[in-house]
């Protein structure tokens, strides 16, 4: 649902944790596996959306989550022209991810 609302509105839309938080929740490619199964590890379906920090640098700043660790938070919209890529997620069936990496 997500995804149908970007390629509509050209911008990736922000959840309900982004709005709450002010900010567009990111990960770096080292902490996506982590991140999709402390939030995402229902899910059956996933992508991690692959987004060249050159081309937001602007918007982004690192700052400290409650773990102790820098986490990219973009403030500002993002539009879907900047996708790299979308990698598929997959579910290992006990809430942990294998990313489907053809290439990086």
């Amino acid at each position: 649902h997500y995804w149908d609302e970007a390629q509509t509105q050209r911008l990736l839309p922000y959840s309900e944790i982004d709005h709450r938080d002010g900010y567009l929740h990111l990960s770096t490619f080292e902490q996506m596996l982590a991140t999709a199964e402390r939030y995402y590890g229902h899910a059956e379906k996933l992508f991690a959306l692959e987004i060249p920090l050159n081309l937001i640098t602007q918007k982004v700043r690192f700052e400290e989550a409650t773990n102790g660790e820098a986490f990219p938070h973009l403030y500002g919209e993002l539009e879907i022209a900047v996708i790299k890529r979308a990698i598929p997620l997959t579910q290992n069936g006990n809430g942990s991810f294998l990313a489907e990496l053809t290439s990086r």
